[in-house]
């Protein structure tokens, strides 16, 4: 099991690499760059975010990238390494058939809109793999549960919503 689960992290790994240096960013993705890259940490948190529809996780996430030295044609590593911590924690934690573990990270929404575009979507499959993760022992391990709903309610309205429910 281990073996596939390593065969699974470096072929998703490899593709996303490929597929992230080809992708085009679009206008929105380029625009929460140039906020990330502009705006301070207080009108990211104050401001910004009200007006962009999106919670600050990911303005702060790109802020911290930018003041690491990462530059703008390097964006797309972003959300390759979110996606990448959330795959560990899904092929590590969830339980489920090996066919699942296979063939969902490989699905359009997580291969793609989550790991490809960067977008605060990139968050979602590694908070739904924590809170997956925990759900069972969610009595025992309450505070990790927890914060995996809280990380889960601050990356967009349906995660939130999620959470909530």
């Amino acid at each position: 099991m281990k073996k596939i689960n390593i065969i699974v992290f470096i072929i998703f790994a490899f593709l996303a690499l490929v597929i992230g240096i080809n992708h085009e960013p679009w206008a929105d993705e380029a625009q929460s760059w140039i906020i990330a890259r502009d705006a301070s940490v207080s009108e990211i948190i104050w401001d910004v975010s009200r007006y962009e529809g999106t919670f600050p996780l990911w303005f702060l996430t790109i802020k911290l990238f930018i003041s690491l030295g990462l530059k703008y044609e390097y964006f797309f590593i972003i959300p390759i390494i979110i996606s990448l911590i959330g795959l560990l924690v899904f092929l590590k934690g969830v339980k489920a058939p090996t066919i699942v573990k296979i063939l969902i990270p490989f699905t359009y929404y997580i291969f793609y809109q989550y790991t490809i575009v960067a977008r605060s979507y990139c968050y979602l499959f590694l908070a739904l793999s924590l809170w997956a993760t925990y759900y069972k022992n969610r009595e025992e391990k309450y505070l990790q549960y927890t914060l995996s709903l809280v990380l889960l309610s601050m990356i967009s309205m349906h995660g939130m919503i999620i959470s909530g429910v």
